[in-house]
């Protein structure tokens, strides 16, 4: 078995034959719906609403949707295809040699004709669309067809025929009297690139199969001639697999097999100047052939995995050629032309691969040389959290062992990080507390309020975060700034707590992430960035501060005399213990005596960004952020960019209670269609936002949604006894509602609002 199979669920693995046939039928669906949704059946009756020669003939499906949607629908099997799977064509050997390829002893297989084909352009597949369509005689038709199919088969397994066609009149004479190495070695422009879409179109708008043939044996035949080449001539190879990019069929699933297969392994293999190459090139062919690029290998992972059901040389190869993508695009300059990085998540990744087998896996490079943990940019947050997660429950399972052996040889230890607190003192308590229990933050957090009768098993640690939390960031504490127009908390820069404090409030906020505990803090994205390691920039300030940001930004797109028209220095006034104050941008503390110009301008935006996102907060960040990596930090805190970490802490702040609805379980005599229930859920969704975060804390001990929704959420409703005066209760452990059944709906809102307006404490009512 290789290194890397095997990650896949257990509940995915059942008898192999089963399987195998299962694999076959979902590939061929996929296939079946790809083709009704591009080609339709040819029936203009037909009722199948995916087809486009029926229903679906008004639907414009793009190559790369239309493979999207054959997946989802393959996965769903709800809907029949009106198309019947295609039959296996030709081996490619039999096609390769029937064509002009020759297997050498190794049993690779290259197209060596006598002669090389001679290169063709756009206007010559215009003259073959228009013979086409102007013949309507079948036999002649025919001919004309398999003349141009002939060709293209022959230009597409050609190396050389191949690199020279489709190059446009600009580039045709800027290639002439050149020699064909020079040719084959030179990287493609992104005119040649537009000239060889429009060719791509041409050709398949012949709507021919045979043609569509030619250019897929071809394609395949040319792969394995590159494929035997790639050492000795790589940036040949290159300038091929760029084009062969470019097809737009590449989407299609009758490519997948081999041709994408074979594509991903090769830029996999390419040396790394060649990948090099191969990055600035998609920096700069736009957002639309970079998208195509990425569906293209997404797509292949994502039908690979269904149909394999394990993680094989090619998924590995597709995942590392689309870490070169990710790479690309994280340094693509102008920020438009960027896709989101979520457009990088796989689902099939994060719904059918065993995370806790590549958490492992991860863990041990020296015995496995793959893990999707080590290409975190596929990985959605709410996966990352479960590995979090594990790393914690690994750390946390290590130091009860450790706690446990020591209980046996010396004075018990307890293997749990055990904090006690009194409501009154909360913070006071807390910092005490764990300020003397370093050693022990990694360990399973338990909390107790003092006189009260809560057992921790989840859900008093949620209200105790909640609590603290609310206490820390109260802007009279004066720890914190809040800004009211952002709404949201920066570092008092003078505030008179010392560092210690600081650093203790990063360990709270480590030990909550560390727990799974999702809190309510509202911070910019800077603070995530700094915690990850990266430095701010105006992007960050504008964002931050969007008043004084425009103002920077409008100093350096100024087109006139900035000293003129600005008269700044590098002296700026900033607030401190409620007056304003001049700080100087130099170190040499000569900031007034130095003039804002043209020339400097972009110094002195770079040091005002600086000053105000870190110098200015250097010690109450650095004491911050000591703290919270003493228990987050390491390997696994960097698979989250700052986005996903803020997701990670705070969750998800949308709450769709439709989505509850539809997860929520119900039990002892209480089912969807209840009386109380339909009510229940009447009244929960009149609620404003406020009382809607107030319900959801009283049943869950948090406002907040999990980072997939709400509908992620295991939310049961038990019946709690016949109609009586009593209030709801919840085990916020559990995220379980206990709900009496109320004689008419006025009281259980009633009842309901006085439930949740008086949620905290764990007193027994």
């Amino acid at each position: 078995m290789s290194a890397v199979e095997g990650l896949l669920s257990s509940r995915r693995r059942h008898d192999i034959g089963s399987n195998e046939l299962r694999k076959r039928r979902f590939e061929a669906s996929v296939k079946a719906y790809f083709k009704a949704l591009t080609e339709g059946c040819g029936d203009e009756n037909c009722n199948n609403p995916f087809c486009k020669s029926g229903k679906g003939k008004n639907v414009m499906v793009q190559p790369d949707e239309a493979a999207a949607v054959a997946i989802k629908l393959a996965v769903e099997g709800v809907h029949q295809s009106c198309v019947q799977a295609a039959k296996e064509k030709p081996t490619l050997t039999k096609a390769a040699i029937r064509n002009g390829a020759r297997q050498h002893d190794d049993g690779t297989i290259v197209w060596e004709p006598t002669a090389h084909a001679r290169p063709i352009e756009l206007e010559d597949l215009r003259v073959w669309k228009h013979r086409i369509n102007s013949t309507h005689e079948e036999e002649k038709r025919s001919v004309i067809i398999e003349e141009c199919a002939g060709t293209v088969l022959k230009v597409f397994s050609d190396h050389e025929a191949f690199s020279r066609s489709f190059l446009g009149q600009k580039w045709r004479k800027t290639y002439a009297g050149e020699k064909i190495s020079v040719i084959l070695s030179a990287e493609p422009t992104v005119e040649e690139v537009e000239e060889l879409e429009r060719s791509y179109t041409c050709l398949y708008a012949m709507n021919s199969a045979r043609i569509n043939d030619a250019i897929l044996e071809g394609t395949e035949v040319l792969l394995q001639y590159l494929d035997f080449h790639m050492k000795a001539h790589p940036d040949e190879v290159l300038r091929s697999v760029v084009k062969i990019m470019e097809n737009p069929m590449c989407l299609d699933p009758e490519y997948h097999k081999f041709v994408v297969k074979k594509v991903a392994a090769m830029i996999t293999s390419l040396p790394e100047k060649s990948q090099h190459t191969l990055i600035q090139w998609w920096m700069r062919i736009g957002k639309p052939r970079f998208t195509r690029s990425l569906t293209m290998l997404q797509h292949f992972i994502t039908l690979r995995i269904y149909t394999t059901q394990r993680i094989d040389d090619a998924i590995v190869s597709a995942t590392r050629a689309l870490d070169l993508l990710y790479h690309a695009n994280e340094n693509i300059h102008e920020h438009k032309q960027r896709v989101d990085f979520s457009e990088f998540y796989n689902d099939a990744v994060n719904q059918e691969v065993n995370l806790k087998e590549d958490y492992y896996r991860w863990k041990s490079p020296h015995r496995y040389d793959f893990s999707f943990c080590c290409y975190p940019f596929i990985l959605d947050p709410a996966s990352k959290g479960k590995i979090l997660q594990f790393d914690a429950q690994v750390q946390m399972n290590r130091e009860f062992e450790d706690a446990i052996l020591r209980s046996l040889f010396v004075a018990p230890v307890s293997p749990f990080l055990i904090v006690r607190v009194r409501r009154e003192y909360l913070i006071q308590d807390t910092l005490q507390q764990i300020s003397k229990k370093h050693q022990d933050l990694k360990k399973q957090l338990k909390v107790q309020f003092v006189g009260e009768e809560g057992i921790d098993e989840g859900g008093v640690q949620k209200e105790f975060f909640q609590l603290i939390v609310k206490q820390i960031f109260d802007p009279r504490y004066g720890m914190f700034l809040y800004n009211d127009e952002m709404r949201q908390f920066w570092f008092n820069g003078q505030s008179l707590e010392n560092e210690t404090e600081f650093e203790l409030i990063g360990i709270v906020l480590g030990i909550a992430i560390y727990n799974g505990i999702i809190l309510d803090v509202q911070f910019p994205m800077v603070l995530y960035k700094k915690l990850m390691q990266q430095r701010p920039t105006l992007n960050d300030l504008e964002e931050f501060d969007p008043v004084l940001g425009r103002s920077l930004r409008q100093l350096l797109d100024f087109d006139g005399d900035v000293a003129d028209v600005f008269c700044q220095t590098f002296e700026i006034s900033v607030e401190m213990f409620g007056e304003m104050q001049a700080v100087s941008l130099l170190e040499n503390g000569k900031g007034a005596e130095k003039e804002v110009t043209n020339d400097n301008r972009e110094e002195y935006v770079a040091l005002y960004v600086e000053y105000i996102l870190e110098k200015g907060v250097e010690k109450q960040f650095g004491a911050f952020s000591r703290g919270f990596h003493m228990v987050c930090g390491g390997p696994t805190l960097q698979l989250f960019r700052p986005e996903e970490l803020q997701l990670l802490l705070c969750g998800n702040p949308t709450l769709d209670f439709n989505e509850l609805e539809k997860a929520a379980i119900y039990d002892d005599g209480y089912t969807d269609e209840h009386w109380i229930i339909q009510a229940m859920w009447r009244v929960i969704k009149a609620f404003d936002n406020n009382q809607k975060k107030k319900f959801l804390f009283f049943c869950t001990g948090c406002d907040r949604a999990p980072i997939k929704g709400l509908s992620q959420l295991q939310f049961v409703v038990t019946r709690a006894g016949p109609d009586s005066d009593r209030l709801p209760t919840a085990h916020t452990c559990f995220n379980h509602l206990l709900l009496p059944e109320y004689s008419s709906e006025e009281k259980l809102r009633d009842r309901l609002l006085v439930a949740i307006s008086n949620a905290e404490g764990f007193g027994l009512i």
